[in-house]
């Protein structure tokens, strides 16, 4: 399982935006914690990319997630617990307060040109980590 530590701005933002922008700008291919620097390294959520091209069943602990290509959500779980699935394994990966964010968006991230489709898919992500939009 691989350790993110976010630092400067990035670590003082709220965790919900943390965990958002580091799930849009990483390319991760497998399953990351995510803590703050300085922080005593509790995680704030665990991040699972889930690469499918219709659907995929990810076992999280004691949960067994159905996820569609697209998807954005948290599975609300704390601590330490085994992911598995297709193209999804690790022994244990550190959840925190966030819990496991769920991350089945395909990569590269696009972002659709029109705003009255951006917009929507923004805050559909934003949505789903609990985060609001209008921090200054």
């Amino acid at each position: 399982m691989r350790q993110v530590v976010l630092a400067g701005r990035l670590a003082t933002l709220p965790a919900e935006h943390a965990v958002l922008i580091a799930a849009d700008a990483l390319d991760l291919v497998e399953p990351a914690s995510i803590s703050r620097e300085g922080a005593e390294a509790h995680p704030l959520a665990a991040i699972v990319p889930v690469a499918t091209a219709r659907r995929a069943v990810v076992r999280i602990g004691p949960h067994e997630e159905s996820v569609a290509r697209d998807a954005l959500y948290v599975v609300p779980i704390d601590g330490a617990v085994p992911v598995s699935g297709v193209g999804v394994a690790a022994d244990a990966v550190a959840a925190g307060p966030l819990g496991v964010v769920i991350d089945a968006r395909p990569r590269p991230l696009a972002l659709p040109l029109r705003d009255a489709e951006r917009v929507p898919a923004v805050a559909r992500w934003f949505e789903a980590l609990g985060a609001r939009m209008d921090i200054g």
